[in-house]
């Protein structure tokens, strides 16, 4: 029995990997947006109150996006699932910007705002005389 090894280059047709790789790009962006948004919410309003607005957002888009698409409710055992998904996701983003919340902020990134301040404080102290 003789054995075919065809050349799989011309049987799959090449893809771009653009498109992709700038997906990715924007998703990682987009999450480091949030994790920014989320440590300066959970340092102001604390950590309860931040992740309360969190879910209280995302459910809201999550109805939004589920009534304009028209999909139908899901079953009770889908329900449930999600519901057991929630808590897991609850639970992770707590240990996670809790931890956020505690990094000390970036050395680099500390002294150029120091430097805007005292810039802004030597703004002010001079005056325009009017």
């Amino acid at each position: 029995m003789k054995m075919r090894n065809p050349d799989i280059s011309q049987s799959v047709p090449p893809k771009g990997v653009a498109i992709p790789f700038l997906i990715c790009c924007l998703g990682v962006a987009l999450f480091s947006v949030m994790d920014a948004a989320m440590k300066g919410l959970s340092l102001s309003i604390g950590l309860y109150n931040a992740l309360l607005w969190r879910a209280i957002t995302g459910s809201l888009l999550g109805l939004v996006l589920m009534l304009a698409t028209r999909q139908r409710w899901p079953n009770l055992s889908v329900l449930r699932l999600h519901l057991l998904r929630g808590v897991v996701v609850a639970l992770m983003a707590s240990f996670f910007f809790w931890a956020i919340m505690r990094l000390p902020p970036d050395p680099f990134l500390e002294q150029q705002r120091r430097k805007i301040e005292r810039d802004q404080r030597s703004d002010e102290g001079e005056g325009n005389g009017f």
